[in-house]
């Protein structure tokens, strides 16, 4: 990809439907990235919510685990 002159790597990507995903079990959180719980939407898939960011904006840390609701 070209932008204003300048060569920058870039990809184009998809996301499958996820596989082999271990059954849910009582007591037990999964720590995912956002991308794969927001697709499974299961209540044990856990990613990093409340970001906090440096002087320069970026992210070195999180207030809590987040989660999605399951699909109805």
């Amino acid at each position: 990809m070209e932008v204003g002159g300048t060569s920058i790597a870039s990809a184009q990507i998809a996301y499958a439907q996820p596989v082999d995903l271990p059954e849910m079990r009582d007591g037990v959180g999964l720590i995912v990235p956002r991308v794969l719980a927001e697709r499974v939407r299961r209540p044990d898939m856990l990613f990093p919510g409340g970001e906090v960011r440096d002087a320069t904006g970026a992210i070195v840390g999180c207030r809590r685990l987040d989660t999605y609701r399951e699909q109805e």
